[in-house]
């Protein structure tokens, strides 16, 4: 399971309050017009042999890659190419829709399809090391040539989903040029991404760029009450996930309207805040620092988006000292990550910037 799209969609959540892995999801909402592109492209037979899916974490990267993937691994599309197996006219050629009855659907539900290979984030290495975080290293990286050089089981399409390809350190990323240069036939690598900076550009020019867009509150909504979410924090969960499902789901789980509440009282100058206990006990649980700290700097951001500021509502600092502090934040989180600070310390340091 990997930290992006897949596991913000079902991470832990408890099977009443959350929606289908993206593995096992036949539905796609909200992308419509990138998966018209996509078939657009089919249809003329003109589909890249490399895609990457890019876009905010939670909104269905991982989900739209499997469609492609089961659309393909399914013979569709042969079948519009040439008019149906039969020569009949397709009639079901405006989506990516494949049945979740059917035999390729199943196969790619357990992850079992012989012409699909999946490379997710992982902490382990191939002889079973741990390692201190999720990354993609060479050693697996290396596996996709490999695979894309084999004949196709089935005799059809060969694909690769790469879900979280930012978690591709260097070598891993350079490890799949050659394939990128030189792509087989009929095979087709599929990248998703929230953060396509980190991917060198080599990378990015060999394959088509499909931004997706973060959700409609129509579709948020639609999806929160599949997941049977209660109606009357939907409204709370729609404003702080910003268009991502799987991060409105992660909220839910850890009791993110609260966080987001506490934040506004701490700006307002409205709590009297332990700030060593309350550093304590959130930095005790990672999930929930990092949650608390995607809903901090967005609600920062939110303050600077306005074309003007309330003082009284924002505890009297005008809209560029709040540039300074979004700035001072984010370095500080940044720095806890990657140069291993004491991130209780460190978020008392925030605590005290934000008053």
């Amino acid at each position: 399971m990997t930290q992006g799209s897949a596991t913000l969609l079902a991470n832990g959540v408890e099977d009443k309050n959350s929606l289908p892995l993206p593995n096992e999801n036949t539905e796609l909402l909200g992308h419509e017009e990138a998966e018209k592109a996509i078939l657009k492209d089919i249809n003329s037979a003109r589909l890249p042999h490399a895609i990457m899916l890019t876009g905010d974490r939670g909104i269905g990267k991982a989900t739209f890659a499997y469609r492609i993937a089961r659309y393909l691994l399914a013979g569709k599309a042969e079948q519009t190419a040439s008019g149906g197996l039969f020569g009949d006219e397709v009639t079901n050629n405006d989506s990516l829709f494949v049945d979740v009855s059917d035999r390729v659907a199943q196969k790619i539900t357990a992850k079992s399809h012989p012409d699909l290979k999946i490379i997710e984030p992982t902490n382990i290495s191939k002889d079973g090391k741990e390692k201190a975080t999720d990354t993609i290293s060479v050693e697996y990286a290396r596996d996709i040539p490999i695979f894309l050089s084999h004949t196709a089981a089935e005799g059809g399409w060969r694909v690769v989903v790469v879900d979280d390809a930012d978690k591709m350190n260097s070598n891993a990323q350079n490890a799949i040029l050659k394939i990128l240069e030189e792509p087989p036939e009929k095979s087709i690598l599929i990248l998703t991404t929230a953060e396509a900076g980190k991917i060198i550009p080599t990378i990015h020019s060999r394959c088509q760029m499909i931004k997706l867009n973060s959700l409609s509150d129509e579709v948020m909504t639609e999806l929160l009450t599949k997941a049977e979410i209660d109606k009357k924090i939907q409204t709370d969960l729609i404003k702080i996930a910003k268009g991502s499902i799987g991060k409105a789901l992660l909220i839910y789980k850890l009791d993110g309207i609260e966080m987001y509440k506490k934040i506004e009282e701490i700006i307002v100058g409205k709590n009297s805040l332990d700030k060593y206990k309350f550093a304590e006990t959130l930095t005790k649980d990672t999930e929930k620092y990092n949650l608390f700290m995607q809903i901090l700097l967005n609600y920062i951001a939110d303050i600077l988006k306005q074309t003007t500021i309330e003082n009284s509502l924002h505890a009297g600092r005008d809209k560029y000292k709040w540039f300074d502090i979004f700035e001072e934040i984010s370095n500080l989180y940044k720095m806890a990550e990657t140069k291993y600070l004491d991130k209780k310390a460190t978020m008392v340091q925030i605590l005290n910037i934000l008053g």
